[in-house]
């Protein structure tokens, strides 16, 4: 087994998946509850955002409710 063939493929590899979590990071997925007075924007980044105007400041935002996430 060539050593230096090996370390080639595996830095080949750590490349793709570099760029593969790069693509992932920009997508982004949308989904909405109660006919649409919430919505959320998940990205692969895994981070996520509440779209208030939706809710019209009622209830003051849903940070105070302990919901992971908002």
């Amino acid at each position: 087994m060539d050593m230096n063939k090996m370390l080639q493929q595996v830095a080949q590899v750590q490349e793709q998946m570099a760029k593969a979590q790069e693509e992932v990071a920009r997508e982004t997925v949308e989904a909405s509850a109660g006919g649409g007075m919430v919505t959320v924007t998940a990205n692969g980044a895994l981070q996520q955002s509440l779209m208030e105007s939706r809710l019209g400041g009622m209830m003051g935002g849903l940070g105070g409710l302990g919901l992971p996430g908002m």
